[in-house]
């Protein structure tokens, strides 16, 4: 959240991206949870 903040990025933005954005890679076995890399614009 402090670097979103920094940067002037707000949660719709980063829900759009998870939305709509194209999933680069997957790594389905991050600890502790999967992860992805999302591109979004």
């Amino acid at each position: 959240m402090q670097r979103m903040f920094q940067r002037s990025i707000s949660t719709g933005d980063v829900d759009s991206v998870l939305v709509d954005g194209k999933c680069i890679i997957a790594y389905p076995d991050d600890t502790p949870y999967p992860s992805r890399l999302v591109l979004g614009w």
